[in-house]
Order: C-alpha cells, then structure tokens, then sequence
C-alpha cells in the first residue's frame, strides 16, 4: 500500500534536485557559486582524463574536476533518498583547475589559450630564481572598468589594483611596485601563480626563439590589445619615478613617468622545472 507514495515522492524530489557548483559566465565577468536545477543541463562532455565539462543550456560551461562516466552518474543516476542537492563547489571552477595537472606546453603551443591557465607565451627564466623555468601565460583581455572600458592607470595606482583584482580568468591578482619585489616573492614561496604587470625581463625573454614580446599581438586568442595602447611593465628605468612600458603592436619599449595613464595587461607564470645546463 505504501509503494506508490514513496515512488511518487522520489519522483518530485529528482524534479526538484539543485545541482550546486562554480559557474564562471559573462553576464558577471567572473565566477561564483551558483545553485541550479538538474533540468538546465545540457550536456556533459570529458576533456581529459580528470575533468569534464557541464553545459547549461544558459550557454554557461562550468569546469568539474571529475571524469566523465563518474559525473554523468552523479548527476543523472543519484540516489534520490540521501541527496537533494549534489554539490560541487569544491571541485568545480578555480578549485577544479587547480587540480589538473599541467599540460606539457610545447613552443607549438604559444599563441594559443590554455584551459584554465590563460594565453601560453612560453617559457622564462628568471635572472633572479636560480635556474627555475616557468611557463609564461597572459590573460586573454586587459583588465577593464566595471563598464568593460579600458582601465587606464597611473603605476602606483595599477599596482595597487591588481592586487584586488579576484577572479579574473580564474585567478587572483597580485600586487607588486617592481620587478624586485615579484622575484622576491618567487624565491621564498609569496608568489603561487597570481597575475602580476609582468617586468621587462619576462616580456624580453627569449628562449623560444622569439621574444614573448613579439609574440604576443600575433597570437589570436588575445584579444582587446589596440594597437595605440601603452601597457605598464613592473621594471623601472633605474630611478623611482620612471619605468618601462610597451606597445605589443609596434613591438616597442620605452620608459615613462609613472605619472602617466596608461593600460594594464596582466601575465602569470606557472613553474616548469629547472634549466639544464
């Protein structure tokens, strides 16, 4: 007499099932925990070994640090009688990258954007580290006001605010007034992957045949770079007041008074090993 009631009951409660998880969209330029019910589901695809991908009809993608087979059947086979919402959050979004290895990037690979890492613009080797590689990424747009205009910055000012930045691509920023203080922090452990205004060094490197300078404008998943834009670099000129800033169009430095407003692309480096040789 009680098998339809309860199988009636199950029923609503797999209608009514919230799915919980970090949802990175435009529509808030960034990533927050978000509560949505099973139905908006679109699809479910694997994109490698460990991660998978959940489609919301919404056009939404959320990243999920589990395979494939495992997710689908957490989503769509749960036990209904212990779960009313399946969570996710720490396991999905930013915390779901930071589970992944990393991918083996080769030079083939710069210019191109890396899933949860940003734009690969190969590697560097900091004067200052000791023979420690690191795999260079730039963020795929400059950082904007909240009206998505250019943000246009004196230095001081800049710097202070990519150290509030949250979120953006993935990651937080960094703050640091110059190039010394960033390589400080990659000595002593301060700095895990945050973006930064990346110093001249990195920009002048080299080892992959090109300057990641030259580089940059031709690759084709950057976008937003105009080419009568001046971008911050952390390095001065030598005194205080001054410091190094480049046009990735014209492939140029100059230094300038950190006085002037100028735009603001932000890098991150991520550590590969360690020099041979």
């Amino acid at each position: 007499m009680t098998v339809k009631p309860v199988l009636k009951s199950i029923k609503r409660f797999s209608e009514e099932r919230l799915v919980r998880a970090m949802v990175r969209s435009e529509k808030w330029r960034g990533e927050k925990p978000v509560s949505f019910p099973q139905s908006s589901v679109d699809m479910i695809t694997g994109i490698s070994e460990g991660m998978s991908h959940i489609f919301l009809k919404t056009g939404d993608r959320v990243e999920v640090a589990m395979p494939h087979l495992e997710l689908e059947a957490a989503i769509y086979a749960p036990d209904m009688m212990v779960d009313s919402v399946l969570d996710l959050t720490a396991i999905s979004g930013g915390s779901a990258r930071k589970k992944q290895p990393m991918p083996y990037l080769t030079e083939r690979d710069i210019g191109a954007y890396v899933e949860g890492e940003g734009v690969y613009m190969g590697t560097w080797t900091p004067d200052c580290c000791l023979g420690r590689v690191f795999n260079v990424f730039a963020a795929p747009e400059d950082l904007k006001t909240p009206d998505y205009k250019g943000l246009n910055l004196e230095f001081s000012v800049a710097a202070i605010h990519v150290g509030k930045v949250k979120d953006f691509w993935g990651y937080d920023g960094s703050s640091y007034m110059n190039d010394k203080e960033l390589c400080v922090d990659m000595n002593n452990g301060g700095y895990d992957g945050e973006w930064f205004i990346p110093p001249m060094a990195l920009l002048e490197s080299n080892e992959n045949g090109s300057r990641i300078l030259d580089d940059f404008y031709s690759s084709t998943a950057v976008k937003g770079t105009l080419t009568e834009r001046w971008y911050w670099t952390s390095t001065d000129d030598g005194s205080t007041n001054d410091a190094w800033n480049v046009n990735f169009f014209e492939k140029r430095a100059l230094y300038d008074d950190k006085s002037q407003n100028l735009s603001i692309r932000l890098f991150r480096a991520v550590p590969r090993g360690f020099a041979v040789g």
